[in-house]
């Protein structure tokens, strides 16, 4: 019984505040002031200034201009611009006698702001995206109103690349209370207000869509596809977790396929093989509603064993009789290339050193006594190994051990036969 009290209450409240909504807006964004010599005309129209006290001989004069503009009671003005906007004075006898100030109605649109937390630590902002540029610039602010404190005004900042106005207000993090934001538009003649947003802190979080999205084939796996992703830059950390949807699709198809996770990769497990495919992805604060936009799409293609080549088809042929048989072909042997100088020359100079190293190892054996040459090139290069004395050796008189002397054979006589 009491909570139903409660909720009658409370939703006769919201009744009550929903009302009052456009009455508070509208007190905080008023129209401007205008003097009483002020006249608003349209762009490009046509006016004809007088005041009172002005008739008879007068001139009319801009503000800081001395010349004369048009005689007469009247001043005449055709397609009035941004840039006839001034202080008209009408003189008679040499003294002013009224002025007017002239202005061009403002031709503000209606805006439409969107606004969002880019992160549970920064403040809330506010954008608003212009269709055309405002001439004269108007003042644009940011009303925030919350349901336990005081509104408060934030000057909006105009940013010409972007073609947007943007705004900010305080937000605490882990204020779960409700927020009322509206934009205020003042310009010279008139003011707009834009929507209002009505929310809470749960249903303002979005962070800004993933970036670096890639698609990877898997190799020997012509139905898979794996997609990764990094975070946004404008979220710092994983203090607050993100949650990712991935969509995507064959491409020139129609039909999508979604998956949701928690960790910055997807695998498509159903591609199609062969067919390029179109992905992109979204993120979200894993308690908060609203989605990020979706990111840039990405394309990737699943792995494909290469087709074997097919063998080429024979063809039957049947020479008909009215068919010459053609020739034979003469082959002509093609004499062998020459062989490159360079190449000779490397095998001669190698043959040389392995027949010198050849010989150097003969003569310090000792096996190459016809080659001692003294004084000689090689017996200087090719020493024993067991070391000789640097002079001549001394050569004996006579030898140690004589040979005997040969017997001389006796005469044979031969007797021939009778």
């Amino acid at each position: 019984m009491v909570d139903r009290i409660k909720r009658r209450w409370f939703s006769c409240f919201m009744v009550m505040y929903s009302g009052l909504l456009p009455t508070f807006v509208n007190t905080q964004c008023p129209k401007p002031e205008l003097s009483e010599n002020a006249k608003v005309v349209s762009l490009h129209s046509d006016v004809n200034l007088t005041c009172p006290g002005c008739h008879g001989q007068t001139w009319w004069s801009r503000h800081n201009r001395t010349r004369k503009l048009q005689d007469g009671s009247h001043l005449s003005l055709t397609s009035i611009g941004y840039e006839d906007e001034d202080t008209y004075t009408c003189h008679r006898g040499g003294t002013p006698a009224c002025t007017v100030q002239l202005l061009v109605k403002d031709d503000i649109e209606k805006p439409w702001i969107s606004c969002y937390i880019r992160h549970p630590t920064y403040n809330i902002t506010c954008d608003w995206q212009t269709t055309r540029e405002l001439r004269p610039h108007p003042k644009v602010t940011l009303i925030a109103w919350m349901m336990r404190g005081n509104h408060k005004k934030n000057r909006c900042t105009y940013i010409p690349l972007a073609g947007k106005f943007t705004c900010s207000t305080l937000y605490k993090e882990g204020d779960n209370g409700r927020h009322v934001l509206s934009l205020c538009v003042i310009g010279r003649t008139d003011s707009q207000t834009s929507n209002t947003v009505d929310s809470t802190a749960e249903m303002l979080v979005q962070p800004d869509p993933p970036i670096n999205v890639t698609v990877t084939s898997l190799e020997h796996q012509p139905r898979k596809l794996r997609v990764s992703w990094s975070r946004p830059g404008t979220w710092p950390n994983d203090f607050y977790r993100l949650q990712y949807q991935v969509q995507y699709h064959v491409k020139g198809t129609q039909h999508v396929s979604n998956g949701t996770t928690s960790d910055k990769h997807f695998m498509i497990n159903d591609a199609l093989e062969r067919r390029r495919h179109g992905v992109r992805v979204r993120a979200k604060e894993e308690f908060s509603l609203p989605w990020s936009a979706w990111s840039e799409e990405a394309f990737g293609t699943p792995w494909s064993a290469k087709e074997e080549s097919e063998p080429p088809t024979t063809t039957d042929f049947i020479m008909t009789s009215a068919e010459e048989e053609e020739p034979e072909a003469i082959t002509v042997e093609k004499p062998p290339a020459p062989v490159p100088r360079y190449v000779l020359l490397v095998a001669g100079v190698s043959f040389v050193m392995v027949l010198v190293l050849f010989l150097g190892i003969l003569m310090r054996n000792g096996e190459m006594k016809l080659l001692r040459l003294k004084g000689g090139l090689l017996r200087v290069f090719f020493q024993p190994s067991q070391g000789a004395p640097a002079g001549p050796q001394p050569q004996p008189a006579e030898p140690l051990l004589a040979a005997p002397p040969l017997p001389v054979p006796e005469a044979v006589t031969v007797t021939e036969p009778s």
